[in-house]
């Protein structure tokens, strides 16, 4: 019930930092605890390196290398989260801002400061534009490399029957 609401679909911290548990094989890396923000966009590219299947295209960084670097983040759908440093926006699905928070002086997200610090938001308008800009050209390129008119790899036996175990086929 943090900020009056019940379950999932809020921006709230209490509901973006959901624990992300990863169980390699052979107990490679257990009982590693990491507090880094990540999104689910590191999850493609996290198992994508542990099996050696290249994934430069993809966004997100690996996961199991080490300590995750210092980066924005962007979150969310309708609503978009913008995470930079300290300073999290919320901006609705039009882009214009809605509420700001330092997260390291106001950790609980209770004081609004977009009326305050217009140049923050500013300046996370402009990250959240750009990443905007960035996503749709992605998919555009990832929407024409699935072209329909091109050939399907063959598979071997072992792969549909692999993929028929799964439920794929």
């Amino acid at each position: 019930l943090e900020h009056g609401r019940v379950l999932h679909g809020s921006f709230w911290d209490e509901v973006l930092r959901a624990p992300l548990i990863i169980r390699w094989p052979h107990g490679r890396l257990a009982g590693t605890l990491r507090h880094d923000r990540v999104t689910a966009y590191d999850v493609a590219p996290t198992l994508l390196d542990h099996v050696g299947v290249p994934h430069q295209d993809l966004p997100g960084v690996v996961l199991e290398t080490g300590e995750v670097p210092e980066r924005t983040l962007f979150l969310g759908t309708a609503a978009r989260v913008v995470i930079d440093g300290s300073w999290k926006a919320v901006f609705d699905s039009s882009g214009r801002q809605v509420l700001l928070y330092d997260l390291e002086r106001d950790p609980d997200e209770s004081r609004d400061l977009s009326s305050d610090r217009p140049d923050v938001v500013r300046r996370l308008r402009g990250l959240l534009d750009h990443q905007r800009r960035v996503d749709r050209e992605m998919f555009e390129r990832f929407e024409s490399a699935g072209d329909e008119s091109r050939e399907a790899p063959e598979l071997t036996d072992e792969e549909r029957q692999r993929l028929r175990r799964l439920g794929y086929l």
